[in-house]
């Protein structure tokens, strides 16, 4: 009886720690990729288009300490700074200074960032730097 328990126990806790291990973390290093729609459309609005060439090379970068650090190279002021932000993985959202994002898509290759705010475009992020394009939503 007691032999099961320990065995039940020890089953337990290494399915919990597998499927911890396992769920993908918004930490490290992002590339952006592409704004888009506010329901993951390709966006062919002027603003848009605008948007994404201004934004090309940025880089998000999400630190163990709640600090967003925005970079690019000969890019806008905006685009090289800091601010705080929260991730709620209950709720599937980001709060990156006064934002919140839905989290649409979280994986080890993949992140976009929906806003509450239907006006404003969706954001697409990826992990690999190679220029491919990951996104989820199917190309028009």
């Amino acid at each position: 009886m007691l032999h099961s328990l320990h065995l039940s126990v020890f089953l337990m806790l290494i399915f919990s720690f597998s499927s911890n291990a396992q769920k993908p973390d918004i930490l490290g290093k992002w590339y952006f990729d592409r704004f888009g729609g506010p329901h993951g459309e390709i966006a062919e609005s002027p603003e848009i288009v605008k948007a994404n060439k201004q934004n090309k090379g940025l880089t998000l970068t999400f630190t163990k300490d709640n600090k967003m650090i925005s970079s690019q190279q000969n890019g806008m002021k905006i685009n090289n700074s800091t601010v705080n932000y929260q991730v709620l993985y209950d709720r599937k959202q980001v709060i990156i200074g006064s934002d919140t994002l839905q989290i649409k898509l979280l994986t080890s290759d993949i992140l976009e960032l929906y806003p509450k705010n239907e006006s404003r475009p969706a954001l697409f992020l990826k992990r690999s730097k190679d220029g491919k394009n990951l996104m989820s939503a199917p190309k028009r």
